[in-house]
């Protein structure tokens, strides 16, 4: 028998927060308030997704003076960031960035990309790009498509 071990519960998560290469451990397991400073967009504030190109990616994210939330990376030069809507000037002009997209990069820094380094940032140009999708919005039933819980007759 343990008489001196006390067994604290694990710690609850309150929010499902995804874990990025960046976040602290005690941040996650700490609840963040309502509305605070710490990325969650107001009515007022808009979010945006912006491609950043960096020879020294870690660096620019240790450094940067506008707060970001990694949502993807690939590594060493390359990361999909999500700021406020307004952010997209800070980011541009801080120390060690080449060039910030939102959406495309400009040809002279696609340039430079290897193939792995484009099909990431394709991926995020046609990631943002409208939908199109035949019958969007149409009814189950619709002239010329299936619905799709009944086979086609034979």
């Amino acid at each position: 028998m343990m008489d001196s071990a006390r067994l604290d519960p694990a710690p609850t998560v309150t929010s499902p927060i995804a874990l990025s290469d960046y976040q602290d451990r005690d941040e996650v397991l700490t609840p963040l308030p309502d509305n605070s400073a710490a990325g969650i967009a107001t009515e007022a504030q808009t979010v945006k997704q912006f491609l950043v190109v960096s020879d020294d990616l870690a660096w620019v994210l240790d450094h940067l003076t506008v707060q970001v939330t990694v949502v993807q990376s690939l590594p060493p030069r390359l990361a999909i960031v999500q700021s406020a809507d307004d952010a997209g000037p800070a980011l541009r002009a801080a120390p060690g960035v080449r060039a910030v997209g939102a959406p495309a990069l400009p040809e002279t820094v696609r340039s430079t990309l290897t193939d792995e380094e484009l099909l990431f940032a394709d991926a995020f140009v046609i990631a943002g790009a409208p939908k199109t999708r035949p019958g969007d919005g149409a009814a189950w039933d619709a002239p010329g498509f299936t619905p799709p819980d009944r086979p086609p007759r034979r």
